[in-house]
């Protein structure tokens, strides 16, 4: 959440304490006002619901401009929780920036319903039904059996389940099925999870189970009941880690179907929004889906927020390599980007990891919001945070008027550990060693005087409480642009700080700087590990740079600086101006603030791309029929939730130590096309994205310090490659690097990097050190074939034409390969990635399988070792 002005901090929550008061704040369609000016528009609109407040931004598709936002309480104990608060801020700014419901096209919004249900214990009892053969009974139940779940640190809030097996070595019939699922019912269960041994690969007995369960079930206590098949969650083998993952799924689907009912009948019955509009979900992985698919599936909501933030920042700043930091008002996230795209990882949901694959975002319990604490006898500043001025109900001392501060004094704050989530999970040392000793927590907030109407006499003699927050050191501090959206009084952040700095026996300056200092130290706790386990390296303070072996080499401070320009920090969210760019100059980096920083997240769910991947585990290495078979479903997938066939990029990926091979498709919503106004680059600004991106071009500055400057690289050519397509941008970059032999400079060689973008200037593929083939379909296939060492069959192939085709590598079919290379092929529809498939025979095969099945004349590879 971002750090809010003092008049989002007064607002009164809407519709909390009645869950049907939101009648009264959702408006009826027919009374939002028309204007003739407005035609055309095309209006997409981003909620995004965070822990304080719920964001909603309407962009006009046509134009690419923001029709206006709104900001309001997120509404947590509504009887329909986040819901309310979707739905009233969709109608406040339809409402408010004359929006009818005919322009609208999409309406897409983030959700934390399925995390709260979890957080607040919210959940259904779970009935289990473990199935395999007898002969292997007693490990099934062992690995299916799941007890209780645990959902918060001191044993009060629990996932409750029952348990049945049924032995599929015998007929598996109807009556039997169903009388296992009525004694579950007569148990308590609210939802059933089916999970069977080897269910993956056949999973034709979960698929006979549930069809029963969806059916009516005979019984005077019983009645139908929801029911998930483990396999339709995921693909992979490990069937105690593929049952926990639906359990958990299902602890939450009647709170889902519930909350889907009740947003698909307000935004069709009470705003008016035509069934033709498009309702969808951002889902943790950095995609969309249907509600539709919420109602069955809510786990894949699971860091939904986070993730709009970063297809946000995304989406308005092309980064190849970096760190997306949005800071909030109660916590701060941490996203690396590398090679253009966010990381994604098996999420672990309430302590218990899961199937579900999200972005890897990690979470810092410091952000915007975050109060100073201060030792027992106030002489030393402790830490910063976990506590928020948002969670705690105490207001910005920067947002107060100066006189309401002069005469304040820092008191004894002391909050209650079971009211803040944070404190309970505090990543401070300080904080978990103090636990229990209440009194030894000292928040630095000023007890300061009410404010006065300018007569002498006071407006309001309520005792005021102001929080002394890294909001307010920045103030302090003077680093807050007067245009930003952290801007509060300075002259009441010196004041603040200026008592805290009496207090601890410092200046002023010094308090604040310690104040951010610590701060940043806390977001560089979490960054280093993730930099390090994605082997991305940047130039540490004082001249080294860390390689991936974990050794330091000192560069001087020219090189050092060349590689802090290629590597960038994006700031988003609210408070992203309070701690970001002192982090990037702590770390002597380029910095970039998403624009529209605080709704980042909202357009990010506006604007979020189809994002659809299956995994399926599968014996040593995939075969290529199995890889095809796989691309084919997934690229169905897309195409069935919206996808333009054209814009899907897909991704097939074996992980050995798993066994599990996964194929992504990615892809722009349709939406984004079907006007003449469609927000397509010319091949004049592709060419300045690709120039900036591989530095050969002074940055694009985008929100940074006037002194966010990229120092040009002379050694790098970038140039445009000539391939026929229609739908992408192909540059390569040519960088001449010199051969060293000890300290002595010998020759010089050409390295070539290629960058893909889409039409719409979103970063599809960057990788360094690659040979590029262009030329026909057989001619490619027969040079690739030709590399991997495979027979190469009746293809046709040019031998005269080999100059033409290989960039910057002549011998590239001779050179003998341990392991297959990284391939990568192109055509105007296609970007198909075959970097992860580790057999070259079955890579052969999976290649000619696909350029066959092209219906493109030419094709680009991209080889890299």
């Amino acid at each position: 959440m971002a750090a809010e002005p003092l008049e989002y901090l007064k607002l009164t929550k809407i519709g909390e304490s009645d869950g049907h008061s939101q009648k009264s704040d959702i408006h009826p369609h027919s009374s939002y006002p028309t204007k003739p000016d407005h035609k055309n528009r095309r209006i997409r609109v981003g909620i995004d619901v965070g822990g304080t407040f719920t964001k909603a931004v309407a962009i006009d598709m046509s134009t690419g401009s923001i029709v206006g936002n709104s900001t309001l309480p997120t509404t947590h104990k509504s009887n329909q929780g986040v819901a309310t608060g979707i739905l009233q801020a969709l109608s406040d700014v339809m409402s408010k920036f004359s929006i009818q419901s005919s322009e609208v096209e999409l309406i897409s919004h983030s959700t934390t319903q399925a995390v709260n249900a979890l957080l607040e214990g919210d959940t259904a009892k779970v009935g289990i039904i473990g199935m395999g053969v007898s002969l292997e009974k007693s490990n099934i139940i062992k690995r299916t059996h799941i007890k209780d779940i645990m959902l918060d640190g001191n044993g009060k809030k629990y996932i409750k389940t029952c348990y049945r097996y049924l032995d599929t070595s015998a007929y598996l019939g109807e009556e039997r099925v169903r009388s296992t699922i009525l004694e579950l019912v007569r148990e308590g269960a609210k939802v059933l999870v089916i999970s069977e041994a080897y269910g993956v690969d056949d999973p034709s007995n979960e698929d006979f189970v549930e069809n029963v369960a969806r059916s009516s079930i005979t019984g005077s206590d019983a009645k139908k009941v929801p029911v998930i098949a483990a396999h339709d969650l995921t693909g992979i083998y490990g069937l105690e880690i593929r049952t926990m993952t639906a359990v958990i799924n299902a602890s939450i689907l009647p709170k889902a179907a519930s909350t889907t009912k009740f947003v698909e009948y307000a935004v069709r019955e009470k705003l008016g929004i035509p069934k033709k509009t498009s309702i969808k979900v951002m889902k943790g992985d950095g995609g969309v889906t249907d509600i539709d698919a919420f109602e069955t599936k809510p786990i894949v909501t699971v860091l939904s927020g986070p993730a709009a933030s970063v297809a946000g920042a995304l989406l308005h700043l092309r980064v190849l390599n970096g760190v997306f930091v949005e800071v909030g008002g109660t916590s701060t996230n941490v996203c690396v980007i590398k090679d253009g795209k966010p990381k994604v990882n098996y999420a672990t949901i309430v302590q218990h990891p899961t199937c579900i694959r999200s972005l890897d975002v990690r979470v810092v319990n410091v952000a915007g919001g975050s109060i100073v604490m201060l030792s027992r006898d106030k002489r030393k500043i402790l830490d910063v945070g976990p506590r928020s001025a948002h969670i705690a109900g105490l207001e910005y001392s920067c947002f107060a008027e100066p006189s309401e501060l002069q005469e304040g004094t820092i008191i004894r704050f002391t909050p209650e550990i079971e009211d803040e989530p944070a404190l309970k999970h505090s990543s401070s040392t300080y904080e978990s060693n103090t636990n229990g000793g209440e009194q030894s927590r000292i928040y630095a907030v000023l007890k300061g005087r009410g404010r006065t109407n300018g007569l002498g006499n006071e407006e309001d003699a309520r005792e005021r409480l102001f929080a002394i927050t890294t909001t307010c050191a920045a103030n302090a501090l003077g680093l807050i642009s007067d245009d930003d959206y952290a801007k509060g009084n300075s002259e009441s952040a010196k004041i603040a700080l200026s008592i805290l700095a009496r207090e601890i026996g410092t200046s002023m300056e010094k308090a604040a700087e310690q104040i951010l200092d610590i701060a940043t130290e806390k977001i560089l706790h979490i960054m280093d590990p993730m930099l390090k386990e994605y082997a991305l390296t940047y130039n540490k303070p004082r001249g080294f740079l860390p390689n991936r072996n974990g050794n330091s080499d000192r560069f001087g401070n020219d090189e050092g600086n060349r590689i802090n320009n290629r590597f960038v920090l994006v700031g988003g969210g609210g408070g992203a101006s309070v701690l970001v760019p002192h982090l990037a100059k702590i770390l002597s980096m380029n910095y970039k603030k998403a624009e529209h920083a605080e709704v980042i997240s909202s357009i990010g769910v506006a604007a979020a791309m189809i994002h659809e991947e299956l995994e399926r585990t599968v014996d040593m290495n995939p075969k290529p029929e199995e890889v095809s078979r796989l691309m084919d479903q997934v690229k169905a997938l897309a195409l069935a939730k919206g996808a333009l066939p054209e814009s899907i990029t897909i991704q097939s990926e074996y992980v050995s130590d798993r066994s599990v091979l996964r194929v992504t498709a990615t892809g722009n919503m349709s939406l984004d096309i079907g006007t003449t106004n469609s927000r397509e680059i010319s091949n004049h600004e592709a060419e300045d994205i690709a120039k900036n991106l591989f530095g050969t071009a002074p940055s694009l500055n985008s929100g940074g310090s006037d002194d966010d400057t990229r120092e040009v690289n002379h050694n790098m050519t970038v140039k445009r490659i000539d391939f026929n397509v229609k739908n992408y941008h192909i540059f390569e970059c040519e960088k001449k690097v010199k051969n060293l032999f000890g300290f002595i400079s010998r020759s010089q060689k050409k390295r070539i990097s290629i960058l893909i973008l889409d039409k719409f200037g979103r970063v599809r593929l960057s990788l360094a050190g690659v040979n590029i083939i262009k030329g026909t379909k057989q001619e490619v296939l027969t040079d690739l074939l030709t590399l991997l060492g495979s027979p190469v069959g009746n293809t046709e192939g040019n031998d005269n034409d080999k100059n033409a085709k290989f960039q910057n590598s002549k011998n590239i079919g001779d050179k003998h390969w341990d392991l297959p290379p990284q391939v990568h092929l192109l055509d105007d529809i296609r970007l198909i990635d075959f970097s992860n498939l580790t057999s070259s025979e079955n890579l052969s095969k999976v290649i000619r399988d696909e350029v066959q099945k092209s219906s493109s004349k030419d094709i680009l590879a991209v080889i890299k070792k």
